[in-house]
């Protein structure tokens, strides 16, 4: 039964609130404000989908996002995905309580240098799938060989590192990622100054010790250093086993709807990636993946 209304709508309820919902998932944030405004009713429905992707992109912005979700938290319980890039934003404190505030988050970005071995604590029992981090929060954890034994890594399927600096990729050798039982897609990206043996001092070795594992990007920095990498593993190939899963990549995309995009039903970065796999397959060769930004 309908909860009772006022509104002079002539359609029926469930077909009014269908129309809405199919509205709020094509329209983009600033149209969806719009619908949040038409009334009340309007406002439950589309309240799910305008927080189900929350992005942070500066410390005041942090701040009234957590005194809402401090005031509603159900607006939390929303929230799908949650990206905090706010580089100025340095209070521990106000990160873990963000996190602490969307239980219900299944992608979680944080690309700020913090210290994340408290983050890992405080996701332990979330239902994270995707997870992006810096290098620097792996390099301040006191152990690295356990860290992807964490409970927070337990049902992680697509794991991104970024700004991993050259000088320290042998600690990524470190990083047993066969312990991350469910990791299917992973990414690495590299700092400049990078270096062209990468695909065989760490990204073969990563794969040969993971084969539940579908897709492996590594990127660097320059494009110049991922096109001598490619070389590198290309040469490589012709008397060593040539895996397909290795995918070198050159993303001109911007790294935020890069991330949104998979909640916007759009594709990714690991989405292309799955489909450059099959193609280097099917030509049994290394092949460089570039991919557009967009206007």
């Amino acid at each position: 039964m309908p909860p009772p209304t006022t509104s002079d709508s002539r359609l029926p309820f469930e077909l009014e609130r269908l129309i809405v919902e199919i509205a709020a998932r094509r329209y983009h944030r600033p149209d969806m404000l719009h619908l949040l405004l038409v009334a009340r009713r309007f406002k439950q429905w589309v309240e799910p989908f305008f927080y189900k992707m929350v992005t942070v992109r500066e410390s005041h912005s942090a701040g009234l996002l957590l005194r809402l979700l401090e005031e509603r938290p159900d607006v939390g319980r929303y929230v799908k995905s949650l990206c905090i890039t706010a580089n100025e934003l340095d209070s521990a404190p106000l990160i873990l309580s963000l996190v602490d505030a969307c239980p219900s988050a299944e992608n979680l970005a944080l690309w700020n240098h913090n210290d994340s071995s408290l983050v890992l604590d405080r996701i332990a029992y979330q239902p994270l799938r995707r997870l992006s981090l810096m290098s620097s929060h792996f390099t301040v954890h006191s152990d690295p060989k356990r860290i992807f034994g964490e409970r927070a890594f337990e049902h992680i399927t697509h794991l991104d590192i970024a700004d991993i600096p050259m000088m320290t990729h042998w600690m990524a050798t470190r990083w047993h990622f066969r312990r991350v039982a469910h990791l299917t897609h992973l990414r690495l990206r590299f700092v400049y100054p990078s270096d062209p043996y990468l695909g065989e001092l760490l990204a073969l070795p990563i794969l040969s010790a993971s084969p539940a594992m579908q897709v492996l990007l590594v990127e660097h920095h320059r494009a110049a250093d991922t096109i001598a990498c490619l070389a590198t593993v290309t040469r490589m190939a012709a008397d060593r086993a040539f895996d397909p899963r290795l995918v070198l990549i050159i993303d001109h995309s911007d790294a935020m709807r890069a991330w949104e995009a998979p909640v916007r039903g759009r594709r990714d970065a690991w989405a292309s990636g799955e489909k450059h796999v099959r193609l280097q397959r099917s030509h049994n060769c290394y092949l460089l993946l570039q991919i557009r930004g967009r206007g």
